[in-house]
């Protein structure tokens, strides 16, 4: 039963991390699509490096998921 615990603990964690990271993408993307023809090359070139790498924690995160792994959560 503990197995069964650890195992649906770690699933509600990387739930709440992709909710988190989505949310996080869509704010941004909402913030360079309005702000874009005011901030500066390097805030955007910044931001949009940000979003990559949350675009590569999602897709990670959803593998884990629909992939079921057993590993610990990371």
């Amino acid at each position: 039963m503990n197995n069964k615990n650890t195992k649906l603990n770690n699933q509600e964690l990387r739930l709440n991390e992709i909710i988190n990271l989505v949310e996080n993408y869509t704010r941004t993307a909402k913030h360079l699509e309005t702000h874009s023809n005011i901030s500066s090359p390097n805030k955007i070139a910044e931001a949009k490096d940000i979003q990559a790498r949350r675009e590569d924690a999602i897709n990670h995160l959803k593998n884990k998921i629909l992939c079921n792994e057993n590993s610990s959560f990371s």
